[in-house]
């Protein structure tokens, strides 16, 4: 019966470790958040790593992969591969990318059929100059392309139709404009890069809130995303100190049965999140004074008999 109790206990407790697991932070999240190479930028929800990640951790459409130099790559179905230098999922929602080849040729529109993606609402209009020498790119409304200059020692730069007339190239001839194309182009640091947007699935709120941003299921009637709070990783070092302070407390209650502790307080020392486990200093401290001489392993003792004086 004794031996029924205590593997009956020991069920229990493992139960409740299994059951507790994933709060503990022994559970890997396989959505949690990553980046190609330490300055990547962070991909989450809609985005998900091919080759790393499921792929229900992200949304159609919105699949990225790492190159083997750790650059972070998004593949457009009729535009082909494109690096990502920066996701914004909190303000605009938006994907800052650049060509492989590093040419900001205005010319090359992305096209965005099949794609979750589309361009802002401005439209723009490009004047191409040929230029011998020209080194004031870092104007408004200027660019410099490298890929199209000439082994000739000249330079193309384009210039917008929102730049001011005085920023263009004195020095220079126009070759052509271009026809209107989608604002696409956009200033970051020294340089730049193509700017798409996305409207759905929409994660801002989600994400400013600081929760986490998951697919709903299908047919579930719902938005098709829900917000969820952030999972808390406790610290395993701490976890497995706490399962061999429980191991010791269950062997230990076998040969000294009246320092068993209830299992109310067992259950109660198992639950709670990870980081706020607190173990006593000594859970197997008795209150009660007793002559382990006297106590025979598997058998309880319940008393140490004192000598009584006659005189009593």
């Amino acid at each position: 019966m004794e031996n029924s109790l205590q593997s009956c206990i020991i069920h229990l407790f493992c139960f409740v470790l299994l059951a507790n697991a994933s709060e503990f932070g022994v559970e890997p999240d396989e959505c949690e958040e990553t980046r190609c190479g330490d300055d990547g930028p962070t991909i989450k929800f809609p985005f998900w790593l091919k080759g790393q990640q499921p792929e229900h951790c992200g949304y159609p459409g919105f699949e990225l992969s790492c190159t083997e130099d750790d650059y972070t790559m998004l593949e457009l179905p009729h535009s082909g591969k494109l690096y990502v230098k920066d996701i914004d999922y909190y303000m605009e929602q938006r994907i800052y990318l650049y060509y492989p080849d590093g040419c900001n040729d205005p010319r090359l529109v992305p096209n965005l059929t099949s794609s979750p993606f589309s361009f802002s609402y401005h439209m723009y209009k490009y004047t191409f100059f040929n230029c011998s020498t020209y080194k004031d790119s870092s104007r408004f409304g200027v660019m410099l392309i490298p890929c199209l200059n000439s082994t000739h020692h000249y330079q193309i730069v384009a210039l917008d139709s929102y730049a001011d007339a005085s920023y263009a190239p004195q020095s220079c001839w126009k070759m052509y404009d271009s026809e209107t194309n989608p604002s696409f182009w956009n200033y970051y640091g020294d340089q730049n890069y193509i700017l798409l947007q996305w409207n759905s699935p929409n994660c801002k709120i989600c994400y400013a809130n600081g929760s986490r941003c998951i697919r709903a299921e299908e047919n579930t009637g719902t938005s098709e995303t829900l917000c969820l709070p952030k999972q808390k990783r406790g610290s395993p070092t701490k976890l497995i100190g706490f399962i061999v302070e429980m191991v010791y407390m269950q062997a230990h209650s076998w040969w000294y049965p009246i320092n068993r502790p209830s299992i109310k307080v067992a259950i109660q020392m198992l639950e709670g999140e990870g980081d706020d486990l607190k173990i006593p200093p000594n859970p197997f401290e008795s209150t009660h004074s007793m002559n382990q001489s006297l106590i025979v392993p598997g058998r309880r003792s319940h008393v140490t008999l004192s000598v009584i004086s006659e005189s009593e």
